[in-house]
């Protein structure tokens, strides 16, 4: 089961009915509605329906619930306080793996041990690095246990608008993804936020073809079978390999070391060199760093506090 942490998901999609279950909204509204539509763009990515005749077919192609956890208002933004409610709801209900395309460069020490609850429980963990092309930590993403996901670029190095991963360990994927989008549609989504539903579906498939895995097995997997991208220091173990993930025995288990000061980063389980690609990433969105979570075009200026 895959828990998207986001602003809902538009469950009458035709490419997402059926898979959606019953979740929890931290403002009392209706989670099987989105208000703002990035919760259905990502939700799209990891697990849309395959051979139905409709769109596209997302990463978690079979055998993979979404529950919806609404802690993103329909602008965009949320707080600690119902991102950790959200967060220990989703793994006291029986998340597997848990997806947060959303970021903030201020460490939360509560968020954090809400983290360490999840991981304890045996959940897999993903987040998006943000958008802001900057050298900085964001959160959560840069905490312990959590898989920080950058993206690169046509050239396979870190994009000029997606924030560094040079402080985490995990596989960043990069190109443009097509995501369901609210009333049935489809929309184009590039950025980290796609690049961690990618991820997380990968994850989640992994889990329901082989439930005796471990969150950190799965983890170890899909660190040591990314294809090489950029360098260690901005791309961290490069990009997502999946389908080398699935096919890996091992059961040699990996914990996302987190930023410092919580950890030195890592384990990066390989060194790393430019490989290039056809593919072309055009960022359409960056996430705000004032302080609060939000997603915004490029071209809107950050808001401060409310």
């Amino acid at each position: 089961m895959l828990a998207i942490l986001d602003t809902g998901i538009d469950a009458s999609h035709p490419d997402l009915s059926g898979l959606v279950l019953p979740g929890f909204s931290a403002f009392g509204t209706d989670p099987l509605t989105d208000p703002n539509g990035h919760g259905t763009h990502v939700a799209g990515i990891a697990a849309a329906k395959t051979d139905n005749g409709e769109g596209v077919a997302g990463v978690a192609y079979a055998g993979v619930s979404l529950m919806p956890v609404q802690v993103l208002g329909a602008d965009g933004t949320g707080l600690d306080s119902d991102i950790i409610t959200g967060l220990v709801w989703a793994v006291d209900n029986g998340a597997n793996v848990i997806l947060m395309a959303f970021s903030n460069p201020g460490y939360s020490p509560a968020l954090q041990a809400a983290i360490d609850y999840a991981w304890d429980s045996g959940a897999v963990l993903v987040a998006a690095t943000g958008n802001d092309g900057l050298n900085t930590l964001t959160y959560p993403a840069g905490d312990s246990g959590v898989m920080g996901i950058s993206a690169t670029d046509s050239s396979d190095v870190l994009a000029a608008a997606a924030t560094t991963a040079w402080t985490y360990s995990w596989p960043p994927p990069a190109w443009t993804f097509t995501g369901t989008d609210l009333g049935g549609g489809y929309v184009s989504v590039n950025g980290t936020s796609a690049s961690a539903a990618m991820v997380a579906g990968a994850a989640a498939f992994m889990h329901a073809a082989d439930p005796s895995l471990s969150n950190a097995v799965i983890v170890g997997r899909l660190a040591r079978n990314a294809d090489p991208a950029g360098s260690a220091d901005k791309t961290g173990n490069g990009r997502l390999n999946f389908a080398r993930a699935l096919s890996d025995a091992s059961s040699d288990p990996l914990k996302p070391a987190g930023s410092p000061p919580l950890g030195n980063g890592g384990p990066f389980v390989g060194p790393y060199v430019i490989a290039a690609n056809s593919f072309d990433v055009t960022p359409l969105f960056a996430e705000c760093h004032c302080g609060e979570y939000e997603r915004l075009p490029l071209d809107i200026h950050c808001h401060q506090f409310r």
